[in-house]
């Protein structure tokens, strides 16, 4: 039991960003006593570690969930984290059933009130840990209704709703903590707590004894009198664990990190101490008040120098340009200009040992390596690469979905043809032309956006296809899906029929545009999103609460049913090539929208800073206070605001 705890974390998007996922709470919290490996579910299962973390994933492909299930019932500790995906849509690896919903302040099954944590009880792993008050707890998805619901939970908040669950499953565990690992829905990632329930929900899940009271720690690093933390002396003894709490450092027990039944626990050199005033000094001090403290002014002799370097460059400036030849003779103008040249060879090589800097790099052992932070070339990779790759890499590109449908496929071409063109004559965007993409073969993450005009009676997508998307979508790009059933009149679009399509596609719940959204004046002032037909429906993923898209809280998926690409779409002459409901002015809504969409994608929430107020105000004509609705300019191109 006396060795370091191997957790795997699979990565969900989380490089993309990674201060911003909840991976780097996680992280922070595990890395004093375990060894981390991270990867897909295949990878971290094949290093056979204790435990399993995932991250609000609410799908599991089907190939892996197999994989995860063998690897639970054979002894592994699968540890869940919810999230507005895990709310949206669960899976059959959860200790409880969940409702299709999360609680939150302000929400349906609201409380008025952030809740804190209630004691624990003595049946749960967490029983001892010492409750913080200021935890405190804003969202959680809730567990169904079970007889069993009370025996599965470890932890509760303080109205009695779980915010920990855990059941058996084979010889292993499946253990769910009902809200965020990151600050999202609670402040638990914020607390010491995190790291002691996460120790023990995966000693507990591997069914070990949770009681710290048996083995001894051995010191791995320490600290010497200069505060340089090395390798343990051979005068460093070993802490029995019942004893560690109360041992103060000494000679044979130096402060530093020991390695224990628990994990690795720090041994602190000013654990318990306060600074104190020093008031008896030695009798050969002394001491200095603030008046007679000397200080150094640098501000006279850098602006003496400054002064001297600006003479000295006026007068290089009038010698090169001939305005002192005639006054100076010509031996001792040669010699004159020698010395400043090599006064000006000097002054340039001075920087550059100046620039020879190192920084140091902390190594596993506890020493430093120096590290040199001068540029260097790195060579590109060779040249297997596919063309396409190449120049998607080279060029900023719009793509779109290839289907077994030619006839589709040349119509979305031609639309992203036409809001290309649009982009380029109207903004600083310069996409080059869309590329065709196979889920399964391509790389989707050198493509900011990709369109998928879904064809009549399609069939799902293939399992590797929607495990792509899904890594796509969690790395920031975008994926528009468009059903072109807009044309049924009376009805808005159908978001239940994708579900068959796109089953196992790992998105939060979704929502209509509201209104005054960042899309709707991320370049151009629209009310309305209308493609070939108008008066449609446009699906994103869900804002406004704590159930937000991550990181910069834009949406990257995006679903209707207006048949943009028709709109959109010309020919080699730029001509368009089918109708539109509304005509003209409908068909220049729908383009203005393809831009407002692309800069969404491209810029994120930066038109929703506070500073365009006036400017998108006075655009509407509320400056002037007329009252007047804004009236849609003209097909002229105005540019946006």
């Amino acid at each position: 039991m006396d060795r370091t705890r191997r957790v795997g974390l699979v990565d969900s998007g989380a490089a993309a960003q990674p201060l911003l996922s909840d991976m780097h709470y996680i992280r922070k919290a595990l890395e004093p006593f375990a060894s981390i490996s991270t990867g897909d579910i295949e990878t971290v299962v094949a290093t056979a570690p204790d435990a399993v973390i995932l991250s609000d994933v609410g799908q599991i492909p089907a190939g892996e969930v197999e994989k995860l299930t063998k690897w639970v019932e054979d002894g592994g500790a699968l540890i869940r984290f919810a999230g507005p995906r895990l709310a949206a849509q669960g899976d059959e690896l959860l200790p409880v059933g969940l409702r299709r919903s999360s609680r939150a302040l302000g929400g349906t099954l609201a409380w008025e009130e952030p809740q804190g944590l209630a004691e624990f009880a003595d049946t749960s792993p967490f029983f001892g840990l010492p409750v913080p008050p200021d935890v405190l707890i804003r969202q959680q998805v809730l567990a169904s209704p079970d007889p069993e619901l009370s025996r599965k939970t470890w932890a509760r908040l303080a109205d009695g709703s779980p915010l920990v669950t855990a059941d058996a499953r084979g010889n292993g565990m499946l253990v769910l903590f009902h809200v965020t690992a990151g600050p999202d829905w609670a402040d638990l990632a914020y607390s010491g707590l995190f790291e002691q329930m996460l120790r023990r929900a995966i000693t507990a899940g591997r069914g070990e004894a949770i009681e710290d009271t048996a083995g001894t720690y051995m010191p791995q690093l320490t600290l010497d009198g200069f505060g340089r933390l090395a390798g343990a002396g051979t005068n460093a003894a070993p802490i029995k664990a019942t004893e560690f709490n109360a041992t103060v450092p000494s000679e044979i027990h130096p402060p530093g990190l020991y390695q224990g039944p628990a994990g690795t626990r720090a041994l602190n050199a000013g654990a318990g101490a306060r600074p104190q005033l020093i008031r008896d000094w030695p009798a050969a001090a002394r001491l200095l008040g603030d008046a007679q403290a000397r200080a150094l002014r640098l501000a006279g002799p850098l602006l003496s120098a400054a002064a001297a370097l600006l003479a000295l460059d006026l007068f290089i400036a009038l010698f090169v340009a001939g305005r002192l030849r005639s006054r100076w003779p010509k031996r001792r103008a040669a010699s004159l200009a020698l010395g400043l040249a090599a006064l000006a060879s000097l002054s340039l090589l001075a920087p550059e040992r100046a620039m020879a800097q190192y920084d140091y790099e902390l190594m596993p052992d506890g020493s430093y390596r120096a590290v040199s932070t001068a540029s260097r070339v790195v060579p590109l990779p060779g040249n297997g690469a596919p063309q396409k790759q190449v120049e998607a890499a080279l060029e900023m590109r719009l793509a779109y979905v290839e289907t077994a449908d030619s006839a589709l496929n040349a119509r979305t071409r031609a639309g992203l043809i036409g809001i290309s063109n649009i982009l380029l004559m109207r903004t600083s965007v310069e996409p080059a032309e869309p590329h065709a993409l196979n889920l399964e073969t391509d790389a989707l993450e050198l493509y900011p956006l990709i369109y998928f005009n879904v064809p009549d009676e399609a069939a799902p997508l293939p399992e590797k296809a929607v495990q792509r998307l899904n890594a796509y979508l969690r790395t920031g790009g975008a994926l528009v899906i468009d059903t072109r059933a807009g044309a049924t009149i009376g009805s808005q679009t159908d978001v239940s029929r994708l579900q068959a399509l796109l089953k196992g596609l790992d998105v939060p719940p979704l929502q209509p545009v509201p209104q005054n959204h960042v899309l709707s004046r991320s370049f151009y002032l629209i009310k309305d999103y209308p493609g070939r037909y108008a008066g449609r429906r446009l699906w994103i993923e869900q804002a406004g609460d704590a159930a937000a898209p991550r990181g910069d809280a834009v949406s990257r998926l995006f679903i209707g049913d207006a048949d943009w690409a028709s709109a959109w779409a010309v020919d080699r002459n730029g001509r368009d090539l089918y109708s539109v409901d509304g005509g003209a002015e409908q068909r220049e809504t729908a383009r203005r929208f393809g831009v407002n969409l692309v800069m969404y994608v491209l810029t994120g929430s930066y038109k929703d800073d506070q500073v365009h107020v006036p400017a998108l105000l006075e655009r509407l004509g509320e400056g002037q206070g007329n009252g007047d609705d804004p009236r849609l300019p003209g097909p002229d191109p105005d540019g946006g605001p």
